[in-house]
């Protein structure tokens, strides 16, 4: 799966440094380079497969439709291609259930329950991120663009844990129930993605335009979650892995505003502060040097 990552990462990197060697072969007046900021809000819906069975499902659930707000840079260096670095927030507020109380309900009848992170769930992050960077192409007319895209990140959702000490009623047995991320001291899952998206962009100006964007992510790895029961006289352990390949998997559609920098405009500006005269008087003498002709002409 490493190898697979790899491969991608040098794909975007190559087509990316194809894009500058690209640029240079062009001249200035014919490549319009810009760069450009897009600001976005809109809803995020989830797509993770969920079980009632599969505890890391249950850990990181949320609701199936969140707010969302993106920040985009981009840059083309080319006519056509060019790179993209998104950060987006997702607003995934409270968690909407309560794992320790489900947890537990089956032990309650027979055993004494002891809660150890009794804090831990409360404090748990209102908002997740996604970052990610990619390339993307350039189609577009006089009030129209169209930018497809794709590219490779990271997303992160938060985890709820379950650490408790089960003592018997009546009786001596001693338990300890939890769950562990691969990484103990997190909250959270980091998750590899792959992401695809597009941007239809229409033109108020020069300096705005109006856009409507989609984003589909889908996971490239699974993500786990161990469950241990461990007796705590025999100090015997039962250990069960949960893991999920859809964690992660969303879609995005958002709307906001576009601000274009462009990088090659100087020569364009200048003509237009020139009179038409002064401008004619440049074709002549530009004709005179590069044709010969009017030579009698001063």
């Amino acid at each position: 799966m490493n190898r697979i990552y790899l491969l991608l990462l040098l794909l975007v990197f190559s087509v990316m440094t194809q894009a500058q060697d690209d640029s240079s072969g062009f001249e200035k007046k014919k490549v319009n380079k810009i760069i450009q900021i897009d600001l976005s809000g809109g809803v995020n819906f989830d797509l993770t497969h969920r079980t009632e069975e599969n505890r890391m499902t249950t850990l990181t659930d949320r609701k199936k439709v969140i707010p969302a707000l993106d920040m985009r840079l981009l840059h083309f260096p080319s006519q056509k291609w060019g790179w993209y670095f998104n950060l987006q927030l997702k607003m995934t507020g409270k968690q909407i259930r309560n794992c320790y109380q489900e947890m537990c309900q089956p032990f309650e009848t027979n055993y004494y329950i002891k809660n150890n992170a009794p804090y831990r769930n409360s404090n748990l992050d209102k908002t997740t991120i996604n970052v990610n960077t990619g390339v993307t192409y350039r189609i577009e007319n006089k009030r129209w663009a169209f930018y497809p895209r794709l590219g490779i990140g990271i997303s992160n959702y938060t985890c709820q844990t379950i650490d408790i000490e089960l003592k018997g009623k009546g009786n001596n047995e001693l338990y300890s129930i939890n769950t562990s991320l691969p990484d103990l001291y997190d909250n959270y899952v980091n998750i590899f993605i792959a992401t695809l998206g597009v941007s239809a962009n229409y033109k108020f100006s020069k300096r705005c335009h109006l856009f409507l964007d989609m984003a589909y992510v889908q996971p490239l790895e699974s993500v786990h979650v161990n469950d241990t029961k461990t007796n705590l006289y025999t100090e015997l352990s039962k250990r069960q892995t949960h893991k999920s390949s859809t964690l992660g998997r969303d879609f995005t559609i958002s709307m906001g505003l576009g601000f274009p920098i462009y990088l090659n405009r100087n020569k364009k500006a200048a003509l237009k502060k020139t009179t038409q005269r002064e401008r004619m008087k440049m074709i002549m003498e530009h004709k005179q040097k590069a044709f010969g002709l009017f030579p009698g002409n001063k």
